[in-house]
């Protein structure tokens, strides 16, 4: 009888623990940060410029970028 018991309280467990499992949520894995931009120097002032922007710099003490 305590065996029976004991196998019955082990099963209970053990479905338990299928239905715990399937009911969490899946976390995946996080988005991909962006790609890290190239810096190239303004060949004016020297100052490092970072993206595609058609201008070498943007700023204002340089002899390019003061439009």
């Amino acid at each position: 009888m305590i065996v029976r018991l004991a196998l019955l309280l082990l099963a209970v467990i053990l479905v338990l623990g299928v239905v715990k499992r399937l009911g969490k949520r899946r976390v995946g894995r996080p988005p991909a940060p962006p790609p890290i931009e190239a810096a190239r120097r303004c060949p004016d002032c020297d100052a490092y410029v970072v993206g595609d922007r058609p201008e070498p710099c943007a700023r204002p003490d340089c002899r390019f970028g003061a439009a």
